[in-house]
């Protein structure tokens, strides 16, 4: 799946079933990929886009860092690092690279951006008893074609982020 193809095109995230931590990546009719979340604690997820899998997992229960890695091996590729009280984080990448995802205060909007500022994608999450999303592709980007899960590590940051402020809230 070559995600630069898809600029200024949505991508719908939805979950199937109101009682199982299933989603699916779909445009228009077609599902791009499935995202899994498993463990006791919702700590690990499984991620299958274009026929590879991943895991994104929590390495430690005391830190907020999350990070990301084949299926089956040991060392992460890369990892999310919470920055500001959680209204901004990083992506470090392999090779020194990174990207930025900013978490607006007054927005239900999540900006992916590049280290230049330049938004590359954007999350917006619906209200309803099921998780959906859409998912707008605004810039094209060759790490997103070469990282296809980070669309997803964002998602689950962003459900892990919406469950523990409900949880706050009551």
């Amino acid at each position: 799946m070559n995600l630069s193809e898809m600029t200024g095109k949505v991508i719908e995230f939805k979950q199937n079933s109101f009682l199982k931590r299933y989603y699916e990546l779909r445009y228009e009719n077609n599902v791009l990929g499935t995202i899994q979340i498993t463990g006791f604690f919702g700590q690990r997820v499984l991620v299958n886009l274009d026929g590879k899998n991943w895991e994104i997992y929590k390495p430690s229960f005391w830190k907020s860092e999350t990070a990301v890695r084949p299926l089956g091996y040991e060392m992460p590729i890369a990892k999310f690092i919470r920055k500001g009280f959680g209204k901004t984080g990083i992506i470090n990448l392999e090779r020194g690279q990174s990207l930025k995802v900013v978490f607006p205060a007054f927005k239900p909007r999540i900006e992916i951006q590049t280290e230049d500022g330049l938004v590359i994608a954007s999350l917006k999450f619906k209200v309803g008893f099921v998780e959906k999303a859409e998912i707008h592709l605004e810039h094209n980007s060759t790490l997103l074609d070469e990282n296809p899960w980070i669309i997803p590590l964002v998602l689950f940051v962003a459900i892990e982020n919406r469950h523990s402020t409900i949880a706050a809230t009551s």
